[in-house]
């Protein structure tokens, strides 16, 4: 399993849409 590799694409996913998308991220964050 590569679960390490899959969070670290999740971390860099929602670091770049919160940079990107500001009203989206907070959604993101009750997603996660």
């Amino acid at each position: 399993m590569q679960i390490n590799k899959v969070m670290s694409l999740l971390d860099i996913l929602t670091s770049w849409l919160e940079d990107n998308i500001n009203m989206e991220s907070d959604l993101f964050s009750i997603t996660m």
